[in-house]
């Protein structure tokens, strides 16, 4: 079975790409890349998969596998790619082709919602609708995310596709409703879909390598900015947690493994919604306990917000969190009821991200961090 993916020269679409390959030796992958000033749509996709064959510390290389590789230059909502000859040579070529929808823009500011709003939900109906009558197109598989839950607490459940009385930011609202675009537009053209939805995705779980800069690692690299600024601060920063509360984060590699599981399943698998989520997520306690330190800032759990006037340094975490800190008020679990039918939950039997694997996630960040670092400072000298 081939395959048809988008966001391919991003950090999951990479890894998502190179373990395909790696096992369909004999299928081919079409990549749609949006192009930059500074890198072609091909050279994009060369670099991110070398980046994600280095962080999966890998015996086969990126070259081993670019004859395979197919990439167009396209912008989802404009259709002109639909028309190229080598689209259509591809497509008339293939007996059987998977689509991997997980291009998105992944700001959570709403000062950037229209251009949030068309990446990801515009885009995804564009997209989805396009590929209309192309007889060898067999499944949609598209990337959401476990925050589509939005306020919601306690189990979340695989089926729930309700809208949540509210979202903590406009990137989870977009999720939500771009995956109701892709219910909607597969009822109407009869084609089997499935719904993947990772929690905060981290590093490589054996190498700790990573070269997102999202999520887990803005949070790190929030607090070493503000140790930076106030080194002499030794103080633990109070944090509103609510009691109960987990971090669920899950190496790329097992999201990966488990999304090639779920897709290699075939009918048995279409038409669910996977969360491909950590079982056993780490308490904020715990991670402010043991992670915290390490970016110069120690960070303590406080049951509410204190109503007295912040000190300066307390002033400057919470304002470089202020994007994250909802996501330490909400105690929940994701079920995986789907994820273990398939058997896809097996990646996770025998790995388990206690707090001293974290601690190396965060110190090899944090080396690689320093590494760039100095790497500036060497090349402005």
């Amino acid at each position: 079975m081939d395959l048809l993916i988008t966001g391919a020269a991003g950090f999951l679409g990479s890894h998502f790409l190179f373990e395909w390959l790696r096992q369909h030796p004999n299928d081919r992958a079409l990549c749609l890349v949006r192009g930059t000033q500074e890198e072609s749509p091909w050279e994009r996709v060369n670099q991110a998969l070398a980046q994600a064959a280095y962080e999966c510390d890998s015996d086969i290389g990126a070259s081993d596998l670019l004859d395979r590789i197919t990439v167009i230059e396209a912008d989802l909502n404009d259709m002109k790619w639909r028309n190229d000859p080598e689209f259509c040579d591809w497509i008339t070529r293939s007996e059987g082709f998977e689509v991997v929808h997980g291009a998105a823009n992944l700001s959570f500011h709403e000062e950037d919602r229209s251009q949030i709003w068309y990446t990801n939900v515009t885009g995804t109906t564009n997209f989805f609708r396009t590929l209309k009558g192309v007889p060898s197109f067999r499944y949609f598989n598209y990337i959401s995310t476990a925050y589509v839950a939005g306020n919601r607490e306690g189990a979340i459940l695989e089926s729930q596709d309700e809208r949540p009385t509210s979202f903590n930011n406009v990137y989870e609202e977009s999720k939500w409703a771009a995956e109701q675009v892709v219910r909607d537009i597969a009822a109407k053209q009869g084609v089997g879909i499935r719904i993947f939805r990772p929690s905060t995705i981290i590093g490589h779980s054996k190498t700790f390598r990573v070269s997102a800069k999202t999520g887990f690692y803005k949070v790190v690299e929030a607090l070493r900015q503000v140790s930076r600024l106030r080194p002499a601060h030794t103080a633990a920063i109070e944090i509103p947690v609510k009691h109960g509360a987990s971090l669920n984060l899950i190496p790329v590699d097992l999201v990966v493994l488990e999304m090639v599981d779920v897709i290699a399943a075939g009918a048995k698998s279409a038409g669910h919604v996977f969360h491909l989520t950590n079982e056993r997520p780490v308490s904020l306690a715990d991670l402010f306990f043991g992670i915290s330190p390490m970016t110069g800032v120690r960070l303590t759990c406080a049951a509410e917000v204190r109503s007295t006037a912040l000190d300066q340094m307390s002033a400057l975490v919470i304002s470089g969190l202020r994007h994250y800190l909802p996501y330490f008020q909400y105690a929940r679990t994701f079920e995986r009821k789907n994820v273990h039918a398939c058997g896809a939950a097996r990646h996770q039997q025998n790995y388990w991200l206690d707090l001293m694997r974290l601690r190396e996630f965060v110190r090899a960040f944090i080396e690689d961090e320093t590494r760039d670092a100095a790497q500036v400072m060497k090349m402005g000298a």
